[in-house]
């Protein structure tokens, strides 16, 4: 169609019409559809030519110009950003060296029972997630900030030694081809940490290394380098 005015218009029996032309008005278009003599090859009263461009046409074009990859790209960047306004922690960075342990163990403010109504534990009750969950715990677990140089080069050398590592930022990077590259380079995913998880790894310097050690964590956050002076 490229005339206007054209009236669409469902009649009561669910048929749709269509009056070409402004002869009948809106409300007699309405009414002459609804009477079954719709019929858009007659014209009823003036038309104009449609000025705008086909836009089926306007779009095929679009589709076969389109940048799909740069659009990929940027829906995984509003994602990414939105996925990074709700994970991080802003750990401050380490300015002293230090290796301490942590007990994570929590104690029970209500009693927690079984389907069948076994009590599992006990209101008041010590749990140490080290004991009820060994197999979860003999892996080592790094933080770092990914902005700072040195402490990317430090987790690169915690993994050398320690290959079974979970690591986490404190911010993740700010964009998804920087998550990316990051992830390249460390050979490792890294996932965001929480102030809640933090917490309950005894944490509050980075960057941290934590490893499970008997009943405890045990966390080596190492003092950052010394930044060296251009002689002259």
């Amino acid at each position: 169609m490229n005339l206007a005015p054209v009236i669409i218009h469902k009649a009561p029996d669910g048929q749709w019409g269509a009056i070409v032309g402004d002869g009948d008005g809106l409300r007699g278009a309405i009414t002459a559809i609804n009477h079954g003599k719709g019929n858009p090859h007659k014209i009823h009263g003036q038309t104009w030519k449609i000025a705008e461009p086909n836009m089926i046409s306007v779009f095929e074009k679009k589709i076969k110009t389109f940048n799909w990859k740069r659009a990929e790209e940027q829906a995984k960047d509003r994602d990414w950003q939105e996925v990074r306004s709700r994970i991080g922690d802003d750990l401050p960075d380490s300015k002293n060296g230090r290796h301490y342990t942590y007990n994570p163990s929590i104690i029970a403010t209500a009693t927690i029972r079984l389907p069948s109504g076994k009590i599992l534990v006990h209101k008041g009750q010590i749990l140490d997630p080290l004991t009820a969950m060994p197999f979860g715990w003999t892996q080592s677990y790094i933080v770092f900030n990914p902005a700072q140089a040195w402490q990317v080069a430090q987790v690169e050398a915690w993994e050398s030694t320690y290959p079974n590592v979970v690591m986490m930022a404190s911010e993740l990077p700010d964009s998804w081809q920087s998550e990316n590259a990051l992830v390249d380079r460390l050979q490792h995913p890294v996932y965001g940490i929480t102030p809640h998880l933090a917490q309950r790894l005894g944490i509050n310097r980075i960057p941290a290394l934590i490893r499970p050690d008997g009943k405890v964590l045990s966390i080596t956050v190492p003092k950052e380098p010394l930044k060296r002076r251009n002689v002259t």
